[in-house]
């Protein structure tokens, strides 16, 4: 990716995660519903991070793997540099990274998931407002 890409997606996805901040921001004022104001941090500030993370991570220990060494931390010490053949759970870093990056998407969508579960658990019976002309 070229640097004008790279800056071009990260001030898209800071403006969208500003936008979904103050879009959650502004439903939890009016509803006092929290569960907004959790959907705004988990979007806007938690996943983020956690992302950085573990991509931090994977990004170390896949340099580990390179190296000829073996990660310390699990599920990173799957990796295994070479063919890894028929020997139990490792794999090589190309199959860890496509597991590790489906297993993050999920969770993320498990997690927003529950948070709309849970959204649409307190609005029920919540009766919004009439607006005024």
């Amino acid at each position: 990716m070229t640097d004008i890409g790279y800056w071009s997606v990260l001030i898209i996805q800071l403006l969208l995660c500003a936008a979904i901040i103050a879009g959650s921001w502004l439903c939890f004022r009016r509803t006092r519903i929290w569960i907004f104001l959790m959907l705004g941090i988990f979007i806007g500030l938690f996943w983020p991070v956690f992302d950085a993370c573990t991509n931090a991570l994977l990004d170390r220990s896949m340099t580990q793997v390179l190296e000829g060494q073996t990660p310390a931390l699990f599920p990173f010490s799957l990796m295994a540099p070479g063919d890894t053949g028929w020997t139990g759970w490792q794999m090589s870093p190309g199959e860890f990274v496509t597991k590790f990056t489906y297993a993050k998407h999920l969770l993320q969508y498990l997690l927003l998931a529950v948070l709309f579960a849970l959204l649409a658990w307190a609005m029920k019976g919540v009766r919004l407002p009439e607006k005024e002309d």
